[in-house]
């Protein structure tokens, strides 16, 4: 009895052996660096690539624009896609990082698809609410500067006002804007049927933009919502949202449109009233070029030296010798 229970013992004993080992490996495995592929995003080429695409966009914008209202712009643009690149974060997807397009803006790519309606809504609503907190120091710098300097003010009004209009553009519900997915991932939850009307008339709104502006950046967004549409019906459902979660989000997209129409009305309003004060004649950062307004007011014109006119009337500034 006793030999038996020798034996029994020695061959139970290495069963345990494979077991530490497979844990041991199974933990070496989980402990172990991603490979390089997951990696590529970040390599030195790729960042250089990515800087040299925000100094082309940011030229672009300058060849129309001064160079603060451009500065401005991709600030504005870089925090929206912050928001969406954040949000891939949280859910755990895999991402190359923000890339910027000269004349068109910048995206921020997944490398896996949405896995939900859930969740392609949550990263597309990121991008307007980062926006909107990237709007609270251009509002706020006209108030933190000296008073005397109305044409800065208006500068930074302007600015705002540009940025505010960039965010709301992008939540039109057309194809792959932030608000063509919003809308589609509400309406999917209700109904395909539903979703599938609300992208198609998506289309026909961009068409009818484009119909009614001429605009190049409206075509490209045209053909590839498009493109996107023919492949999305290929593609299984996505899981649904909740009711509760269609009502909500409903209402934090009405609120954010609202919101930024409303910013972009009171910036631009802001930045025509302050041109039209006296200080506002010659200013460095040249306010008169962002709003199209001329940089010369009359009430500075009576400020400068008078000249006699043809009928004896006074004139404005002084001619150059």
């Amino acid at each position: 009895m006793p030999r038996r229970r020798v034996l029994c013992c020695r061959r139970t004993r290495p069963s345990f052996r494979p077991t530490a080992r497979r844990r041991l490996e199974a933990g070496s495995s989980a402990a172990s660096p991603r490979p390089a592929s997951s990696r590529s995003s970040s390599s030195p080429g790729a960042k250089a690539a990515k800087f040299l695409l925000l100094g082309a966009s940011l030229w672009s914008i300058a060849l129309v624009r001064p160079l603060p209202f451009a500065a401005a712009l991709i600030y504005a643009i870089f925090l929206h896609e912050s928001g969406h690149f954040l949000a891939m974060k949280r859910r755990g997807l895999k991402t190359s990082g923000i890339w910027f397009l000269p004349f068109l803006g910048a995206v921020a790519v997944a490398k896996q698809p949405f896995r939900s309606h859930g969740e392609t809504y949550f990263v597309a609503i990121a991008g307007p609410v980062f926006g909107l907190l990237s709007l609270a120091p251009l509002f706020a710098a006209p108030f933190l500067q000296a008073r005397d300097v109305s044409g800065g003010a208006a500068a930074w009004f302007g600015y705002a006002s540009a940025a505010a209009f960039v965010n709301l553009f992008n939540l039109l519900p057309i194809g792959i804007l932030d608000g063509g997915r919003i809308v589609r991932s509400l309406s999917m939850s209700l109904s395909r049927r539903l979703g599938f009307v609300v992208v198609g008339g998506g289309l026909v709104l961009c068409a009818a933009l484009l119909a009614g502006i001429g605009s190049g950046i409206l075509g490209i967004i045209l053909l590839l919502s498009i493109f996107e549409l023919l492949r999305s019906r290929k593609i299984d459902p996505l899981p649904p949202m909740t009711r509760t979660a269609v009502l909500g989000g409903t209402a934090l997209y009405v609120l954010l449109f609202v919101l930024f129409a409303s910013l972009a009305i009171v910036g631009a309003a802001a930045s025509k009233t302050l041109l039209a004060a006296p200080a506002a004649a010659d200013v460095p950062w040249s306010p008169a070029r962002v709003s199209g307004y001329s940089r010369r007011s009359p009430r500075v014109a009576g400020r400068c030296p008078r000249i006699a006119g043809p009928e004896g009337t006074s004139g404005g500034f002084s001619p150059r010798r």
